[in-house]
């Protein structure tokens, strides 16, 4: 890979310094953990086997959910790695919304149009937020695959708690306090280090990566089948 030469002033105002040192953080999280690196590197190729693999499919606002669950699944990686804990679990949510959406309209092809024609008008968009809300695509998911669904709600909400939404944990994980005879003092962390909170944002991460597949484990399952998905995909979940 070639070295990228810096732009002339980079690292010397606060976001492009804020970023360089996000970056360090990657190199050394892939440094120094590789074991925990590594089955983010067997999810993502797992997506790229199928993603490249869906010519002539006719499942196509499937297929554009998936590549947006894969994208997801990588801007969670890469945040993850930098230390970016809480907003990692926010592009992780996007992941298993976009392959519960991807479940749900293959099983029920109406529901494509509903979904591109949201912006319409007000009643097109009414009807998208109605037809498509969490809690009914996730009981979709449950009637489909009750197993898959235990998995995906347990990690959903733990990214509600986590970063997806502004709850209470979202800023105590990250969070320092200390004090002495005369103050109290609280650090929130921008960025983490090689921490209890990185770590599981890793395993998160790859657990939901796993979880996003397995659900279009249900649109694609003849693919899956072919390119030997489906069985490297079961490897991957025991080792999580």
């Amino acid at each position: 890979m070639k070295e990228t030469k810096l732009p002339p002033n980079w690292g010397t105002d606060p976001i492009t310094d804020f970023i360089e040192q996000a970056r360090n953080n990657t190199f050394a999280t892939f440094a120094n953990l590789k074991s925990q690196y590594n089955p983010l590197a067997s999810i993502d190729k797992l997506f790229r086997d199928i993603t490249n693999n869906l010519t002539d499919t006719k499942e196509l606002v499937p297929s554009f959910l998936l590549m947006r669950s894969h994208s997801s699944f990588l801007c969670g990686v890469r945040l993850a790695l930098s230390g970016q804990i809480p907003e990692t679990y926010m592009v992780l949510r996007g992941a298993i919304e976009n392959a519960l959406y991807g479940l749900y309209v293959s099983r029920n092809p109406k529901s494509a149009e509903i979904w591109l024609n949201r912006h319409e008008d007000e009643k097109s968009k009414q009807q998208t937020r109605n037809l498509f809300s969490y809690v009914k695509v996730i009981r979709f998911l449950k009637s489909v695959d009750k197993r898959s669904y235990d998995a995906t709600s347990q990690m959903y909400d733990r990214c509600i708690d986590l970063g997806a939404h502004p709850n209470e944990r979202s800023v105590t994980s990250v969070m320092n306090m200390s004090k002495n005879d005369k103050e109290l003092h609280y650090k929130l962390a921008y960025l983490v280090g090689n921490t209890p909170a990185l770590h599981l944002a890793m395993k998160s991460t790859a657990q939901i990566g796993v979880c996003s597949l397995d659900i279009f484990q249900n649109v694609f399952r003849e693919r899956f089948d072919i390119l030997s998905i489906s069985i490297k995909l079961d490897e991957l979940k025991k080792r999580l």
